[in-house]
């Protein structure tokens, strides 16, 4: 059986401090605990950076809980600022929102420092 995640031949599971991991959650427990201003620490959202490019970046917002795709981040050029990208019939509630729209502040204030 291949995993899901990544190009191993047999499913992956990592072992972590006595836990096991599949790739893809031990990329999410990776970002969460870099704590480094930009990522942020959101209670039901994860956001992973896929495509490290020079100027901009792309990242997935996941839901911490069932690790379900909501969409990107990403940078939009008409308006000349980072926005979010939703996935086909998502519903988010205010808090959702706002971590969202901080999560996009961090990286526009990164930014404008760069």
């Amino acid at each position: 059986m291949k995993c899901a995640d990544c190009s191993h031949k047999k499913e992956c599971k990592k072992r972590i401090k006595g836990e096991f991991y599949t790739c893809r959650e031990k990329a999410i427990r990776d970002n969460n605990e870099q704590g480094d201003r930009l990522k942020g620490i959101y209670k039901y959202l994860t956001f992973i950076e896929l495509e490290p490019k020079a100027k901009t970046k792309v990242f997935e917002v996941r839901n911490k809980q069932f690790n379900s795709w909501l969409g990107n981040v990403k940078w939009y050029a008409p308006w000349r600022k980072y926005c979010f990208f939703a996935a086909d019939g998502i519903v988010l509630d205010a808090v959702c929102l706002e971590n969202i729209q901080d999560f996009i502040k961090r990286l526009m204030w990164d930014r404008e420092e760069a």
